[in-house]
């Protein structure tokens, strides 16, 4: 089960890349890139990382992101891939992959911003189902964005809406455990 302490910090990183991406800045500096472009809508998008988890780094690479390594840590890697265009006309863009090593294998942290098209927390849910209110107790949330969350057995998926733009959701992101080769 995933732990408070995680997804407090998985709150926070989703918080601060939805701050971040509203600056559309590119997280490498001075290269082009180009729009990875797939034929499926969002909802199909998702529900395919979803029922690929526990997501791994070969299944998101499969599943057409190209990932370019923009950080490496001491205990964290960090990936961004190309903006990606969907059919229904929804653009993913600022999409990055946090690689983590921890006692059980490789976390990772899929996190993506979706522009182009108003999903409302009711749309997500009749779509994708089991999504609930996140909550932590003591800790002040900006009142300009929520979080919902649905667990996939022991790993998650988070919603973050704009409450400026009216329950509009903004990223979507994937915690998941690759476990260490046997």
């Amino acid at each position: 089960m995933v732990t408070k302490n995680i997804l407090l910090l998985l709150l926070i990183l989703l918080i601060v890349s939805s701050i971040n991406g509203n600056a559309n800045s590119n997280p490498i500096e001075g290269k082009k890139t180009h729009t990875t472009e797939l034929n499926m809508d969002i909802f199909s998008f998702l529900r395919q990382l979803e029922s690929n988890m526990p997501l791994t780094r070969q299944k998101i690479t499969d599943m057409g992101f190209e990932l370019t390594k923009i950080e490496k840590g001491t205990f964290r890697d960090d990936y961004s891939a190309p903006p990606m265009a969907l059919n229904d006309g929804v653009r993913l863009r600022d999409i990055t992959l946090s690689v983590r090593n921890v006692e059980s294998g490789i976390s990772l942290f899929l996190m993506i911003n979706i522009t182009n098209k108003t999903i409302t927390p009711q749309e997500m849910e009749k779509q994708l189902g089991g999504f609930a209110v996140l909550h932590f107790d003591g800790v002040i949330v900006s009142g300009k964005t929520i979080t919902y969350a649905k667990e996939v057995g022991e790993f998650g998926i988070f919603a973050l809406y704009d409450q400026n733009g009216k329950d509009v959701l903004s990223n979507v992101s994937f915690t998941s455990v690759e476990p260490l080769e046997q």
